[in-house]
Formats: C-alpha cells, structure tokens, sequence
C-alpha cells in the first residue's frame, strides 16, 4: 500500500510564537556565497542562492507558485541532513514568528544532497492579505534572513533584504503567465481562486494506478503541476512543473484533469478562468 498526499497552493499554514534559532541551542548561521539569481522558464521561475562554506555549499530556491503569495521553498546542503521533514518544520521569514511548513518532504538533492522541500505563504503571519491575491510587498521588504527550524535542529540564513530579489522573482512570473495568454491585471478583479473539491480522491486515485515497480522502501516521490480551470470547474492543460519521478508525470495528469473544482469568481460572483497549482508527494508504505 502506499500513500499520496496533495498540498494545495492557497494553503493555510498555522502559526506558533519564538523564532527559528530559539528550536536549537546552537543553529548553524550561514553568511551568502553567492548573489541571487533568477532561473527564468517557460513553465517556473525559480530564486536561488548558495550559502557557505564553499566546499559544501547550502543552496536556498524559492520557487513563485502564481500571482500569489504561495511559494515552494526549498533548502538543500549538509546542514539540512538534521532537519527531518516527519518531525515537522518551520520556517522563520524574519518577522519574529514561525510559519509551520506545507506538506514538507525530506529528499535529496543530486547536487546539494539533502534536502527539504515545502509549501508556504510569503504573508504576515503565514496568512492572506485582504485587499490583493498577490504578494505582500510591505511584507517582503521586511525579509532579510530565512530559517529553517524542526524539534532541535535549525538553519539560519542570512539572505540580506529580499525585497529586490522577489520583485525580480515576480516579474518573471508575470512575464511567464503573460505568455501563457494570461493577463496577471486579471488577478485585481478576483475575489476566490479555484479550489479543488475532492482532493482525497486523486491521492487515492494516483495512489492506486502508480506503478509498483518504480516503489522502493523509504522513496518519496513529489510532483509539482499547474492546471488551467475553466469557469465551469473543468481542469485543462496539466503541466508537470517539477518531478522526481518523471515516468509517471503522464499517470499524474491524467489524474489530476479528472479532478472536481469550484471556478475561481471576480468580485461579483462571477465564475472566471483561471490557473491551480498543486504538489503532490507519493509515499511508499511497507
């Protein structure tokens, strides 16, 4: 048997006094080696930045999931062998509190070795801005480091301020939605986004059409994807953005285009078109 899990992009993600370095006697500080730089695709637009020592370095990717505020972090090098995904993880945006970690996922990164993967909300308090979908640019220009907390063990980056970073970081997804066809003014005129209605059945339905074979004591598997949801709630253009285990990334759309929405509607009720993005994790379970 196995086990597949969905992590929606507008997730809600709990809050919890103290800060990141207050998890651990010691946290292990480390100073930028590198500056930021923009991956800009066709399908991802990716922040990244490396941290000392050289030798070994730590690597932090922040991934825009849409005009909004959701992202996909992740943080891969030696130190992140002690933060462990099952004892759950927080991340600490410099604001004094933590935000505790969507569907986190220890992996390994081929480059960086391990590494931790999760969802997040870059919003005061892990939670929605009121008066915009997108991102809370007050907010991010309050970020000037990043860290990464679990039971004992803590990671401090010292990411300097991040507000010149992600503006470059959302104007890359902007340009990238735009050749999509989709206009990101669109997103002034939204009052809900699209929301999956029966996410249970396609972790159970992934989970039972996902092959054997390619299962293996103590594997996880992620697959990030975007989907396009029609003001009838209908799913169109599945795209895998990110996977671990590209074989089944045509198993996993044909699932998810079989999935149940409610259309996103503008501010007067009224369903529109508009995108979805989720992660799915894939979890063997002997």
């Amino acid at each position: 048997m196995t086990r597949a899990f969905l992590a929606l992009a507008a997730l809600s993600l709990l809050m919890s006094g103290g800060s990141a370095a207050s998890a651990a006697d010691k946290p292990v500080v480390l100073k930028p080696i590198t500056t930021w730089n923009v991956n800009w695709g066709d399908s991802s637009c990716d922040l990244i930045r490396k941290f000392g020592p050289v030798d070994k370095p730590t690597m932090l990717r922040i991934r825009q999931m849409g005009l909004s505020a959701a992202i996909e972090i992740e943080v891969a090098g030696p130190p992140v062998s002690y933060i462990q995904a099952k004892n759950g993880v927080s991340f600490d945006f410099g604001n004094g509190a933590l935000v505790k970690a969507g569907d986190p996922m220890s992996a390994v990164n081929t480059v960086y070795g391990s590494s931790l993967i999760a969802n997040a909300q870059l919003l005061p308090d892990g939670g929605r801005d009121k008066d915009s979908l997108g991102p809370n640019l007050i907010f991010e220009q309050q970020i000037s480091q990043v860290g990464i907390s679990s039971r004992n063990s803590a990671l401090l980056l010292q990411s300097g301020n991040m507000a010149a970073p992600l503006q470059a970081l959302h104007k890359c997804v902007e340009d990238m939605f735009t050749g999509w066809g989709v206009t990101p003014a669109t997103r002034d005129i939204l009052a809900h986004e699209p929301a999956v209605i029966d996410a249970q059945g396609l972790a159970k339905t992934f989970d039972q059409s996902y092959p054997k074979a390619l299962e293996s004591p103590g594997r996880s598997d992620r697959f990030t994807f975007r989907v396009v949801v029609d003001a009838q709630g209908i799913a169109h253009r599945c795209h895998i953005i990110q996977s671990t285990q590209e074989t089944v990334n045509e198993l996993l759309c044909k699932s998810v285009l079989k999935m149940r929405f409610t259309p996103a509607q503008d501010k007067n009720g009224t369903p529109v078109s508009w995108y979805f993005y989720g992660a799915i994790n894939h979890r063997p379970n002997y």
